[in-house]
């Protein structure tokens, strides 16, 4: 067998005295394969042909390079077609499962379950509590709440009402917090008492739900359904059912306006592609589905839109939702048909046993980050367990492609759900041949309106379709996410074609943080770049350098960024440097910017088997050589996912300790000395949800 010099050569020769041009192509079969070779030479083909039929002139872009066949298939794939609901709002879908299943388990939390009925009855009071507070279609309404079901019966209301929600998370940053009820101008604020008194300033009224007072107040409505002669103004599903809040480049983050109709769309899309498929494995019609995302990102009405098909959605509290262990014995005891998380999450519910004994839930979910060919071959291997990659920009309502991992060896994005079409186009719009990487447009029901208050910005995001003509006038949104379609119709994410990056899940612009950054008067510039180099995941380092006269420490910049920008956006380092190295062209050289060094105390060597062991497995998921008992985790670049591995390898140990004894802890030596020895069960005894004693890395996101 003949070795390719090249990963891929063109061998041209002109017969001499004639016009005929013979070519041979030798490939690298470990690079391409011969359908993809054979793709690329008859794309070849046709600009030769082209240029030689007397059309030297033209440029090289105006040259159609697609056959018929391809375009054809290329049309097929890019959408699927949206069925045809009655329901147009969530209202609706909301009224007709209550009506369906009144009896049905609904909700599921610590120490309680609502059905149906019970949920609609609270819901149905509380929305026109909202109403008689001037809460109507185009209002919004802020939520202030901790994780429990009251939250997405307080969502529901506000939808009822015919308002759209902005839910925060209540350990937002005041400052990021005053910015966000600045930007939403919400008519009302639903809270607690005890969340009430930290809350920023604002021009509404706070309740707060757990009041006496208001509860004996709501208590007095009528629980019927609301029709639009309840409400101020008529429902229709073009209104706002949501705002949700995404770094954004300028400095302050972007509000996307989401719509019924996006919600709607994705519901009846998901019951055929999802719910249909699950309630088929299982045999049963009523399904149980684990509820762990953030109320704050979209991709909570993931579990939530399972409510609407009359399925019981089970809510873990804040201390399961950061407990891998934990997470997994509730998902058996409650016997979960369906949970979705991140990929780096799912991992670490799969190595602390989620999948063991046949326990596992019918259906696995993953999305917010890119999972890792390990992972994906992980998944495949599950027995009797379909895995969906559920992947979708904030701007086009929570999902826009789904796949199973059983599609395809390796990881894909999927094809578009119902009433989304998916677009993938080259610099000049046009449609990017089959393997060839492009530019992924997005446009259907699904689309938000735009970014609130920000006309500049939702114009330059969201373009017109000049791509489908069956759609005049429709517009399409712009992801920035590079991909390529495969042979056989899927979406593989190809990474983005600018400087935002995923960090556990959440979109992040480096430019606002240098935006926080730079406005201090000490810093005369800023970069902050994700960084893979620093363990398993990637992490945030912000390079600084000081403005004349003055000098910097990193630690107080750090804790800086920590009051204005959530945990995730808080780089993971920070570098000071003289000047920021930059290329001949005088822009910044990125590559050339150093690695940091994450400790950053003098060491102090560990002296007890625990700290031993802290410092062993701070090492190995940070990336960090020589960690001391004096270190901080969270200052070495611990996340919530790193602090997933050590809590199972402490576990694994026999230690008996929760998440939040980690997140709370101060240093490495602080933690560990609350790991006593009348706290360990005995090396190699365990723990029921132990992990290994190693912190796996194999199935890692990159």
């Amino acid at each position: 067998m003949e070795t390719s010099k090249f990963d891929l050569s063109f061998d041209l020769v002109e017969y001499v005295g004639t016009d005929t041009l013979v070519g041979v192509v030798e490939y690298s079969s470990d690079l391409y394969d011969r359908g993809t070779v054979e793709r690329l030479v008859a794309g070849l083909d046709r600009v030769l042909r082209t240029l030689a039929g007397g059309e030297a002139h033209r440029r090289l872009s105006a040259i159609d390079v697609l056959p018929a066949d391809e375009r054809a298939r290329l049309e097929q794939w890019r959408a699927t077609p949206a069925p045809v609901a009655e329901a147009v709002t969530v209202a609706d879908l909301f009224d007709d499962a209550v009506a369906r299943h009144p009896h049905e388990t609904a909700l599921v939390a610590v120490d309680l379950e609502w059905s149906f009925a019970d949920l609609a009855s609270l819901v149905r009071r509380w929305a026109r509590l909202l109403v008689d507070h001037g809460v109507a279609p185009e209002t919004r309404v802020a939520l202030v709440l901790p994780r429990t079901a009251d939250t997405i019966a307080a969502m529901l209301a506000v939808l009822v009402s015919g308002g759209a929600y902005v839910a925060l998370e209540p350990r937002t940053p005041t400052e990021r917090l005053a910015t966000i009820l600045g930007t939403a101008e919400p008519a009302v604020v639903l809270t607690t008492r005890e969340l009430a008194s930290s809350l920023p300033a604002v021009d509404a009224p706070v309740l707060a739900l757990d009041d006496e007072t208001l509860a004996a107040r709501v208590a007095g409505y009528d629980d019927a359904p609301l029709t639009d002669a309840d409400r101020l103004a008529p429902l229709r599903a073009d209104h706002p059912a949501y705002v949700v809040y995404t770094s954004g480049s300028t400095g302050t983050p972007k509000a996307v306006l989401a719509l019924h109709r996006g919600l709607t769309a994705l519901f009846h899309s998901h019951r055929a592609d999802l719910y249909a498929p699950t309630q088929a494995r299982t045999g049963r019609d009523r399904l149980r589905v684990g509820h762990a995302w953030s109320f704050a990102f979209d991709a909570s009405w993931q579990p939530q839109l399972w409510l609407f098909d009359g399925h019981a959605v089970h809510v873990v509290d804040e201390k399961v939702q950061r407990d891998p262990a934990e997470m997994v014995r509730v998902a058996h005891e409650s016997r979960w048909d369906f949970v979705e998380v991140t990929p780096s999450h799912l991992a670490q519910l799969l190595d602390h046993g989620l999948a063991d004994d046949g326990r596992c839930p019918a259906s696995l979910g993953f999305g917010g980050e890119a999972v890792s060919q390990p992972m994906w071959d992980r998944l495949r291997g599950l027995d009797g367990v379909s895995a969906y990659n559920l992947y979708g920009p904030s701007e086009s309502t929570v999902d826009a492609l789904v796949a199973r991992a059983s599609d395809a060896k390796a990881p894909v994005a999927g094809r578009p759900v119902a009433g989304t079409r998916a677009y993938i186009v080259d610099r000049w719009m046009r449609p990017a041949p089959i393997g060839v990487e492009g530019e992924l447009y997005l446009a259907g029901r699904g689309l938000a309106r735009g970014y609130l208050a920000d006309p500049g910005r939702t114009a330059d995001r969201f373009v017109a379709d000049t791509i489908d003509p069956e759609f005049p006038g429709d517009r399409m949104y712009r992801t920035g996410d590079r991909a390529l379609w495969t042979p056989d119709g899927h979406i593989r994410y190809r990474g983005r074609g600018d400087d935002q990056v995923k960090i556990r899940g959440y979109r992040i612009e480096p430019a606002e943080i240098e935006t926080v950054l730079s406005s201090r008067p000490d810093v005369a510039t800023a970069v902050v770049l994700a960084r893979t180099d620093l363990g398993a995941t990637a992490r945030l380092v912000a390079y600084v350098v000081p403005a004349a006269g003055h000098t910097l420490d990193a630690e107080t910049l750090r804790r800086a960024v920590a009051r204005v920008l959530p945990d995730y956006m808080v780089p993971s380092a920070t570098v000071v440097l003289d000047a920021l190295p930059t290329l001949a062209n005088g822009k910044i050289d990125r590559a050339a910017l150093p690695r940091p060094e994450l400790a950053p105390r003098t060491h102090r060597a560990p002296s007890t088997p625990a700290e031993e062991l802290l410092c062993a497995l701070a090492s190995e998921v940070t990336g960090v050589e020589r960690v001391g008992v004096d270190d901080d985790l969270l200052e070495l670049g611990c996340d919530s996912i790193s602090v997933m591995r050590i809590l199972g390898g402490l576990r694994a140990a026999g230690y008996v300790i929760d998440a939040e004894s980690i997140f709370t802890a101060g240093s490495i030596g602080e933690l560990a000395a609350t790991l006593h020895e009348d706290e360990i069960r005995g090396a190699g005894n365990g723990h029921p949800d132990d992990g290994p004693t190693k912190c796996s890395t194999a199935e890692e996101n990159r």
